[in-house]
């Protein structure tokens, strides 16, 4: 889980019509917080050797070189409506580099993990993507798409040597909102898609969820309003 926070921005709309242009300015890269140890979200790392941290590259340095920039361009027709965006930002979660260290054990003569030193360090990311929404006989379809440059991924290949490996990757989703009489009804399809995919990547290649949601009615008068959700991953 995140906990939510606030950052400062900077944003300017230019209105053409329909159409809007809108560019966002963060100067100041505010990374995930973690919960802490006492909070019944956290979740605690199991390491396959006792670690030590670097924490000396988490750090990012406030400059213009690394502030955020985000742009989206909104169109709103009467057969479709849609925009696209792009960003230049930064990975909010940190990649963990790690840099193993072996020993000999006196028992077996044989080299063993003895421990690990973990670097977390963010890393840029490059995201171009979009979206779309349209009505066809009362059934809305909508879509959703981004493409991430330079996203890291844990690996077990023995080659990299510190336990990443650089990926790109899609993230999209399609959905129907629709009734049946005056109920209604959403559904939508997730996956995302790591590219140039090689299988000591510790994540799947794909992964997929999907949603279905229905409103369910009050059992009496005074019985608040209720939903039905599917979700599948």
């Amino acid at each position: 889980m995140k906990y939510v926070q606030g950052v400062i921005a900077t944003k300017a709309n230019n209105y053409l019509g329909n159409s809007t242009l809108e560019a966002i300015w963060i100067p100041v890269f505010t990374p995930t917080e973690k919960p802490p140890q006492s909070s019944i979200w956290y979740v605690q790392p199991d390491f396959p050797a006792p670690p030590t941290w670097d924490f000396s590259r988490q750090q990012i340095t406030p400059s213009l070189e690394s502030s955020e920039l985000f742009f989206k361009y909104t169109a709103l027709t009467s057969a479709i409506d849609f925009e696209f965006m792009g960003a230049y930002t930064w990975d909010d979660n940190p990649t963990m580099h790690v840099q193993k260290e072996f020993g000999l054990d006196p028992n077996s003569q044989q080299h063993v993990l003895t421990g690990i030193n973990i670097t977390p360090e963010h890393h840029r990311l490059a995201i171009a993507g979009g979206s779309f929404s349209s009505e066809i006989k009362g059934v809305i379809l909508r879509g959703e798409a981004a493409y991430y440059n330079g996203k890291y991924f844990l690996t077990e290949d023995p080659l990299e040597t510190d336990g990443n490996i650089q990926k790109n990757y899609l993230h999209y989703l399609v959905g129907l909102d629709f009734h049946l009489g005056s109920v209604n009804f959403s559904t939508q399809f997730i996956q995302q898609n790591i590219l140039n995919y090689d299988n000591y990547i510790q994540n799947k290649q794909t992964e997929n969820t999907m949603t279905f949601l229905a409103p369910l009615r009050p059992v009496s008068r005074n019985s608040p309003p209720g939903a039905f959700l599917v979700h599948r991953t």
